[in-house]
């Protein structure tokens, strides 16, 4: 190769080509795509005896659309080690979408694909949100056992280069 100004000419079979590279072998672990629902965000809002400003979205990186039958939501209290409450999901999660949980009783005005009023929702700054498939833990806000508040009065989202759910949980991800 030699530098002509701002380009470089490469030889390629004896003939100079400006930016004619097609001949490149790259190796190294391949980028293997995500094949798993994840917590994409995370709001735990202000609350009083009538509202909770609370919600959750799982984003589907698939390319296929996803029966939610086979997940739920589940809220460990506190320190517990053992989950306070369960939501299951129903209903199918278009490839590259997002599914919004929000509490029944917010007034944020928001658009949701389900609104309830489960004790999941009712989560604070301790509690931890675990997202299911058939009842094991693939992904998880907080960490389950603590009582350390890590989330309180915040909205979290996961960080663009995140493409995995995670069974432990990471605040460096969020």
């Amino acid at each position: 190769a030699t530098q002509q100004g701002e380009q470089t000419a490469f030889q390629q079979n004896g003939n100079e080509q400006y930016a004619g590279i097609d001949n490149i072998l790259l190796t190294g672990t391949g980028i293997e795509p995500c094949r798993k629902l994840y917590l994409s965000e995370y709001a735990e809002g202000t609350s009083s005896t009538s509202h909770r400003n609370n919600y959750l979205e799982i984003y589907n990186p698939t390319s296929e659309a996803v029966n939610l039958s086979n997940f739920d939501l589940v809220i460990f209290r506190n320190e517990n080690t053992e989950p306070g409450a369960t939501l299951a999901l129903s209903g199918m999660l278009p490839a590259y979408s997002t599914f919004l949980i929000k509490d029944g009783t917010e007034n944020l005005h928001l658009q949701a694909d389900l609104s309830t009023t489960s004790a999941v929702m009712d989560f604070t700054g301790n509690d931890k949100i675990a997202l299911r498939q058939n009842k094991q833990v693939i992904d998880l806000i907080g960490q389950i056992g603590d009582s350390l508040v890590f989330a309180e009065n915040v909205t979290l989202r996961r960080k663009s280069f995140i493409s995995h759910p995670t069974n432990e949980y990471n605040s460096a991800e969020w």
